[in-house]
């Protein structure tokens, strides 16, 4: 007796929730076309490494990590996009630069090894022109000072 006021109780509250919420899920969201960029990093003429290079548009956001030869591959929306590339030094194990700032780490934590021209995305002067089929060979030359 229990289970059959439960069941239409239950269907009721579903039913109010996808009229409450509808279009909530991500399927709404409009897709937004994006393009293979890799290319490599370079600081002071050497291959940066373990560095995190971001693709900014309005609408879309690559991010990628370089490898030992400062190699990276991503997605980007095609157009001009804002680049910024941030490293830091001293990072414990397993600590993502995405996951916190320096400022919230105790002690002050790690350092940003790149000056803020290039890896603060409200300073940034880097710019990266994303071809409509793609990249393989986007070159980012900065320097330490």
């Amino acid at each position: 007796m229990l289970l059959s006021r439960v069941a239409p109780c239950s269907a009721i509250v579903v039913a109010t929730l996808l009229v409450v919420f509808p279009g909530c899920g991500s399927g709404d969201r409009p897709e937004i076309p994006t393009v293979d960029v890799s290319g490599v990093v370079m600081m002071d003429g050497k291959p940066l490494a373990d560095a995190q290079i971001n693709l900014l548009t309005a609408e879309y956001a690559g991010s990628a990590m370089t490898d030992a030869s400062g190699n990276f591959k991503t997605r980007a929306q095609a157009g001009e996009n804002k680049v910024y590339i941030v490293k830091y030094e001293g990072l414990p194990p397993g600590w993502d630069a995405t996951m916190t700032t320096p400022s919230d780490t105790p002690g002050g934590g790690p350092k940003m090894k790149i000056p803020s021209r290039f890896s603060d995305p409200t300073k940034t002067e880097l710019k990266f022109n994303v071809p409509d089929s793609g990249s393989t060979d986007a070159k980012f030359e900065i320097t330490s000072k």
